[in-house]
């Protein structure tokens, strides 16, 4: 785990034995939970240091490399990219973003994903954790939000609803509570 608080595997391969990312990712999918799946997994031998022991400054070193590729690409161009763009660097407190970040490789995170959902749905934006789940890429995510097609057309959220009708279980506790006040 590292200051962005993403986690990160190292794996090296057996001897003779090949393994991609993908695969490795693949796995890690079926045993663990999302939020416990890497970011990202290095296939390397691991570098030691002079006494023989695995040198972590180093594996820190392709961290770091991994996460400035991340923070390069072209610049946001619709006002969708501009305004998803804005959330993401206030969220995340990061200087840039561009078209092709993916909100998950910049430091998102689950907490930080939910925060997102709510200032998209103070914009009137109807998204889910699943779609920022499958549209992770800051263009992916814009045009999901302006599209009127493929992913279906954004549906506003109903403004000036003050109240909603009772369901059974609360029909039953209100009633509880009238018959015998103080037991909710």
């Amino acid at each position: 785990l590292e200051k962005n608080q993403n986690i990160y595997a190292f794996v090296e391969p057996v001897d003779g034995e090949t393994v991609t990312e993908e695969y490795m990712l693949s796995i890690c999918a079926k045993q663990l939970t999302d939020y416990m799946i890497p970011k990202r997994v290095f296939l390397t031998t691991f570098p030691l240091s002079n006494n023989g022991k695995v040198d972590k400054r180093e594996l820190s070193k392709l961290i770091q490399g991994d996460a400035a590729r991340a923070s390069t690409g072209s610049e946001l161009g619709t006002d969708t990219e501009r305004t998803v763009g804005n959330l993401w660097k206030e969220l995340l407190g990061i200087p840039s973003v561009y078209k092709e970040s993916d909100f998950f490789d910049v430091g998102g995170n689950s907490f930080k994903a939910t925060k997102l959902l709510v200032h998209l749905r103070e914009l009137e934006y109807d998204v889910t954790f699943a779609v920022l789940w499958k549209h992770s890429k800051l263009c992916d995510l814009a045009n999901y939000l302006t599209s009127k097609n493929g992913c279906g057309k954004i549906t506003k959220l109903p403004r000036g609803v003050n109240s909603y009708p009772l369901t059974e279980v609360q029909r039953r506790m209100l009633l509880l509570e009238h018959q015998t006040p103080g037991a909710y």
